[in-house]
């Protein structure tokens, strides 16, 4: 793995994130993204997303926000960062549109148990990667740009 991330955002976002110097774990979230953490807080009982950044470690798939932030990895507390399945999220998210309950409950508890921290990734990563080929990297704090 390279030791980058990326933040990919909208131009209005990027230009916010540009002037306070700061990507804000505290920002509105896109519809879905709310759909798909209300969906898991009911499941699970705990804020499992909520006040995430939302990162990624493939550039490619960054590339369809308007704007993209680089994040050198080693300037992140890797206490506050976990890795998750992200395909499953676009499955809750299917589920939850078509009113499948079965099917967003076998999806909620899949994405529950790719959930790890960084540092249980990184002892298994080419196992898990295997497993997980698109992740979500999920930061609990802002990130200060000039830490960048």
């Amino acid at each position: 793995m390279e030791n980058v991330f990326y933040h990919g955002t909208y131009e209005d976002s990027y230009n916010e994130i540009v002037e306070k110097g700061v990507i804000l774990n505290s920002i509105q979230e896109a519809d879905e993204t709310s759909i798909i953490n209300d969906v898991l807080n009911s499941y699970s009982y705990s804020n499992v997303r909520n006040g995430a950044v939302f990162l990624t470690d493939n550039e490619k798939e960054a590339e369809c926000y308007e704007c993209n932030i680089k994040i050198d990895i080693n300037n992140l507390n890797t206490n506050l960062l976990y890795v998750a399945d992200n395909d499953i999220t676009n499955n809750i998210l299917n589920a939850y549109f078509s009113k499948n309950k079965k099917k967003m409950n076998y999806f909620i508890r899949k994405y529950l148990r790719s959930l790890i921290p960084f540092d249980k990734y990184k002892d298994i990563e080419k196992e898990y990667n295997s497993i997980h080929p698109h992740r979500e990297y999920l930061y609990f704090n802002s990130i200060n740009l000039v830490d960048l």
